[in-house]
């Protein structure tokens, strides 16, 4: 199995489980990525080999358009079903909403794809300096609450940027490096409170 994609790049990789579900020895995670390693050398002699352009080998389809029709579905799927917002996404508030892709893929298209439906979106972590680290969901809990003081002294980057709100604002939106966590902050009295969804 993949380890989760909110860990720090360094703590991602691989778990190997024995027929009984034990995990491997370290003997065999070292000889599994000597193994991996000689591989992914012999793919890349190969294709230095090959008089093939290297850019013929690039995907036909890139997951970033997949994705983007298929939200593109869901939203007409809940214009009907909500006819009175005429298919824009809202935030109630001056502010844009900030948004944290723990600097993952979706930074390519998907702040794109919400101001193209409506929403006004700041992305945060463009500024991070790898995939995970200090930022995305997996470094917040739900139910975790911070003053704004707090908040604005936080080595994450998504804390930093909130700022005071009326109570019950959404703030922000962070998601873990590859898309299937996402974590709300809203504002509370005294600071921003994280809201799993």
């Amino acid at each position: 199995m993949v380890t989760a994609s909110h860990n720090p790049v360094e703590d991602s990789g691989l778990k190997v489980f024995d027929e009984a579900g034990r995990k491997s020895t370290p003997s065999l995670e070292v000889l599994l990525t000597r193994t991996m390693l000689d591989l992914a050398q012999e793919d890349h002699d190969l294709l230095h080999l090959s008089n093939e352009d290297a850019a013929s080998l690039a995907p036909l389809v890139q997951p970033h358009q997949v994705h983007a029709a298929w939200l593109d579905v869901r939203m007409r799927d809940l214009s009907a079903m909500f006819p009175e917002t005429a298919g824009a996404l809202l935030h109630e508030s001056n502010a844009p909403l900030l948004l944290d892709l723990s600097r993952g893929s979706a930074i390519e298209w998907f702040p794109a794809w919400l101001e193209a439906n409506g929403l006004n979106v700041d992305e945060v972590s463009h500024a991070a300096t790898a995939l995970n680290r200090g930022c995305g969901a997996g470094e917040l809990s739900p139910g975790r609450r911070w003053t704004w003081s707090e908040a604005s002294g936080e080595d994450h980057l998504l804390l930093r940027r909130v700022r005071p709100a009326p109570e019950g604002t959404l703030l922000a939106a962070a998601l873990d490096g590859d898309g299937d966590r996402c974590l709300l902050l809203v504002a509370e009295a005294d600071g921003p409170a994280g809201v799993d969804v």
